[in-house]
């Protein structure tokens, strides 16, 4: 998994590549803690993210309690069907901004 920062204005956008699972989930989390760091607003581009498992959720899970408690905000983009689709099943697609 590679991961590649852009600004934005005030948002931070974490580009991600290749698969978010129990081995890579850790090192998104810090970065995206890292960001959160410097700005409230976060958005993950998963465009070329070919699969999350649940560790990967726990990451969103955690960035978005992360975010919520700073008063900002953290989205997906770019999400493909099939993760769309464990989103969706997961429940995560309830609470999350997904655009």
């Amino acid at each position: 998994m590679t991961i590649n920062e852009k600004k934005d204005g005030q948002e931070i956008i974490l580009q991600v590549e290749g698969r978010i699972d129990t081995n890579t989930s850790v090192v998104l989390q810090t970065e995206i803690l890292r960001a959160l760091q410097k700005t409230n607003v976060l958005t993950l581009d998963l465009e070329k993210t070919d699969y999350v498992s649940s560790a990967g959720l726990r990451t969103f899970l955690i960035a978005y309690k992360t975010a919520d408690s700073k008063g900002g905000s953290f989205q997906l983009q770019n999400v493909s069907d099939i993760i769309l689709d464990i989103l969706n099943k997961s429940g995560f697609s309830k609470f999350l901004n997904i655009k």
